[in-house]
């Protein structure tokens, strides 16, 4: 039972870490992939 708590503790934070992960290259994609505005 507390083995298992632990276990799904870690896994909910590796959940977040790649969620994170995901997160920020889809934003560092999407910031080097952004149009230029002329003036801007």
């Amino acid at each position: 039972m507390r083995n298992m708590v632990r276990k799904g503790r870690q896994s909910l934070f590796h959940f977040g870490l790649t969620a994170l992960g995901l997160t920020g290259f889809l934003v560092l994609i999407a910031w080097l992939g952004r149009p230029q505005i002329p003036g801007g």
